[in-house]
This record gives structure tokens, sequence and C-alpha cells, in this order.
């Protein structure tokens, strides 16, 4: 009904720009990305994408579907040296093109019974093609922060408080 679809079959794999989180080749498939929209809920990102980058470990991908009443902005994008890893070699074949994946996407609408409580009867939602970002690993590890950036002006722009999201103090 949000007009996306999941894609968990294969891993994105990365030649370069990932994280070496084991020191194994596996770590292709740790992606560090710097691509940014400039969606409200990646603003301090997008200003900042010379120095912050975010981490995900083993990421599926998303893609947009097809008609849908919501309105769909990607907002993080993984960096144009990443494939699909069809046989999960972790080597690039020649039917294994890298592109450009969506990893984030933002989208919002109107709902027919939304809450009460609800002003405008806006819905928001975020969509990750991963959920380690958020584990402690690469939450806290990263020393450019863009992980906890993510989460906190994603979770701002979710509850419609923008003004909160900004940068992180250690």
């Amino acid at each position: 009904p949000l007009g996306l679809k999941y894609k968990t079959d294969q891993y994105l794999t990365a030649a370069g720009g990932f994280i070496a989180l084991t020191q194994t080749p596996l770590d292709k498939r740790n992606l560090a990305t710097n691509k940014f929209s400039t969606h409200a809920s990646v603003t301090t990102l997008s200003r900042n994408n010379k120095q912050l980058y975010v981490g995900f470990a083993g990421a599926g991908h998303l893609e947009k579907s097809g008609e849908t009443e919501t309105k769909l902005t990607t907002t993080v994008r993984t960096l144009d040296n990443t494939w699909l890893d069809a046989n999960g070699e972790l080597q690039q074949n020649a039917d294994e093109q890298a592109q450009v994946f969506d990893l984030i996407i933002a989208g919002s609408g109107t709902a027919e019974n939304a809450p009460k409580d609800s002003e405008d009867g806006e819905y928001r939602i975020i969509v990750t093609a991963d959920t380690a970002w958020l584990s402690n690993e690469l939450l806290f590890t990263n020393p450019s922060k863009g992980n906890i950036i993510t989460l906190s002006e994603s979770l701002a722009w979710l509850v419609k408080d923008e003004s909160k999201a900004g940068t992180v103090n250690d």
C-alpha cells in the first residue's frame, strides 16, 4: 500500500567505501555512504556530507513499486560502486552492474481515518533497507556520528518537530 518493495534475497555489496568491522571479505557488505537528499529528515547530513557518512551492515534495498498516495522521497542512497551480489561470492561479476540503490525512504500522506489527536490528518513514515544501522556497533563506533544524526533527525521529522534535529555533541 505504500508503493515500496523491499528486496532481501541478495545483499548490497561495495567495491570500496565500506566499513571494515571484521577485517574479512564480508566487510564489503558494510556499506558507508554520504549520498543524502535535501529532505528534512537528513538536513544535517546533507549539509555536511563531506564529513558525515551513514553505515549499513548487510543491507537489502528498497524500490519504489508503483502508484501510491504516499509521497515518497529517497533520503539516503548508496555510493555508485555498489552492486547486488546475486550469487553471494562478494566479487562483482559481469552481470552484476554497479549502480545507486535506495537505502532510506521517507513518506507522508493524509489518512482518511487519522487519529483524533492528529491536527492535520497527516501520517509520516521512514522505511530503511537495513536494521543493523541502528546497532550499537554502527551507532556508537561511527566516528562521523552519521548514524546517530540519521536517527535523531528521522525521529524529529516523524514527530513533526524538526527544531529538535541537529548535530550530536559528545
